[in-house]
């Protein structure tokens, strides 16, 4: 870490494991568990998360084709209407 942000201060390579080491013996079985529970909610979370953004693309496309189908349905509507009138003068 020192050395990314440049500071150097002259110590040597056992002093900087030795706070390692003992930032390891601190972890404990209970901060383990609830590291583990918070990465399953954060999981779970991600899921619900995909999911909706899923749906609502999925509802977005199906509107889409709807009003695709509604708009060639008047179209073509139209367009008959049209000939029908004009065959009929």
């Amino acid at each position: 870490m020192r050395e990314k942000m440049g500071h150097t201060t002259g110590s040597s390579d056992s002093e900087d494991e030795e706070p390692q080491i003992k930032s390891e013996e601190k972890i404990t079985e209970e901060m383990v568990e609830r590291m583990e529970e918070k990465l399953e909610s954060a999981q779970g979370d991600q899921k619900n998360l995909f999911l909706i953004i899923f749906q609502v693309d999925f509802l977005s496309l199906r509107l889409f084709l709807f009003c695709t189908s509604c708009a060639t349905r008047a179209f073509h509507n139209s367009s008959v209407l049209f000939i029908a009138i004009h065959n009929d003068s």
